[in-house]
């Protein structure tokens, strides 16, 4: 809700290059008890999930994060971000030209079809030997 109330009174456009990428991190209840449709019972301070992986028990924070510092982040769900998903966060957030850098969720792929820009998986082979963006990228990480 921090999140949400942070974009409502600052919106933020993504332009130039972007990164997108996701994080999951272990749904809480501290000081609250557990609701019974979480369906599982309350965890010692620093215990761990019970399934490997990602499962319901990781609510899912996608980021997206433009070179000269401005940032977005939501929540979505406990799974992977789908398509519709993601663009119902960043599709008002992101400039027609600008240049999207992935992990290589799928889904991701959608948001160049619908707001007319780039998408690159930075992970993939391809994309690291045949785009010249790659030169830059690599400079910027040093």
């Amino acid at each position: 809700m921090a999140l949400r109330d942070m974009l409502e009174k600052e919106p933020v456009l993504l332009s130039g290059i972007a990164e997108l990428d996701e994080t999951f991190v272990l749904d809480c209840y501290k000081g609250k008890t557990v609701p019974t449709e979480a369906n599982r019972t309350a965890r010692k301070h620093g215990a761990t999930a019970a399934k490997r992986g990602i499962s319901n028990e990781y609510i899912a924070i996608c980021t997206g994060i433009q070179r000269d510092g401005k940032a977005i982040a939501e929540t979505v769900n406990r799974a992977k971000p789908s398509g519709k998903e993601l663009y119902e966060i960043f599709g008002t957030h992101i400039c027609e030209e600008t240049l999207i850098l992935t992990d290589g969720l799928r889904s991701y792929n959608s948001l160049g079809a619908v707001t007319g820009c780039t998408v690159m998986d930075v992970d993939h082979e391809e994309n690291k030997k045949h785009t010249t963006i790659n030169a830059e990228w690599q400079q910027w990480c040093l």
